[in-house]
């Protein structure tokens, strides 16, 4: 098995270096990068490192997908990269990570073998292993595809980086998608 975990719930600014810690082990992993829903690999690499780093795609906001195999199981994990000057686009994509890691089952400290999430009482780090979230094939990647093969650009950012105050701001914005099911979020 594999498990990836982000090192940042914030979006990396285009062609900037992005960061997530891979647990595979000990074993030899493969990864590679691709846009959503695309066939064409951006970088692709093998390691042994529990961090791995790469840079990240060029050019428009969008989401990525890192997909790391190793021990015969296979770890997919989302992550935006925001273009690298302040778009100014009239829309902002808010992709709902607090709730992807509320509804993530993960068994945290202190490895009691009962998955931590929310909806149980939690609490949930915000930084945590995540898979590919719980209907994202169905709810958030179905908005994303439409609005890139449309050509209608997008700032993007996720509901954490606005709790911390860093990337993207909502003020500046004509319209706010929130993708996905946003079942979980702050003020």
């Amino acid at each position: 098995q594999v498990a990836v975990q982000p090192a940042s719930a914030v979006p990396v600014k285009a062609g900037g270096k992005v960061s997530f810690f891979v647990d595979a082990r000990g074993a030899q992993y493969a990864w590679d990068v691709r846009r959503l829903r695309a066939s064409a690999v951006h970088t692709s690499g093998t390691g042994m490192r529990t961090k791995l780093t790469f840079k990240s795609p060029r050019g428009n906001s969008a989401v990525y997908v890192l997909e790391v195999r190793a021990n015969g199981g296979l770890a997919q994990l989302p992550f935006a990269v925001e273009n690298r000057k302040p778009a100014h686009r009239q829309v902002l994509v808010v992709l709902p990570y607090l709730s992807w890691q509320a509804r993530n089952v993960v068994d945290d400290s202190p490895f009691d073998g009962v998955p931590d999430t929310l909806g149980r009482g939690g609490p949930v780090p915000l930084l945590r292993p995540l898979a590919l979230p719980q209907g994202f094939g169905q709810n958030e990647a179905p908005l994303l595809i439409y609005l890139d093969r449309t050509g209608l650009r997008y700032d993007l950012t996720t509901d954490a980086a606005l709790a911390l105050g860093q990337g993207p701001r909502l003020a500046g914005h004509s319209g706010v998608i929130v993708a996905g099911q946003a079942a979980w979020t702050t003020p």
